[in-house]
């Protein structure tokens, strides 16, 4: 797989993850909360060297919506990832 299919896939697989970690924070389900953040924890491990810093930033912050909304998954629906809002 080249590098722009792995950035590809590895940033659904997080947008992914995030939503469903949105959703349990919604519904106050704590363990599953603690799993999801492993999860997307995981992630960002596995595919560090191929995401964007800007990403990394806000997924080691804990900044799940506005990582959601980098990804295009959230209410902004942001498409210019060079230049996020932090």
């Amino acid at each position: 797989m080249d590098r722009i299919s792995f950035q590809e896939a590895m940033e659904r697989r997080i947008q992914t993850a995030l939503s469903e970690l949105l959703d349990r924070i919604d519904q106050s389900d704590s363990q599953r909360i603690t799993d999801g953040m492993e999860v997307i924890e995981g992630l960002v491990q596995e595919g560090r060297s191929n995401l964007h810093p800007q990403l990394i930033h806000f997924l080691e912050r804990h900044s799940y919506a506005k990582a959601l909304d980098y990804l295009g998954g959230g209410p902004g629906q942001q498409t210019d990832r060079e230049t996020p809002e932090t």
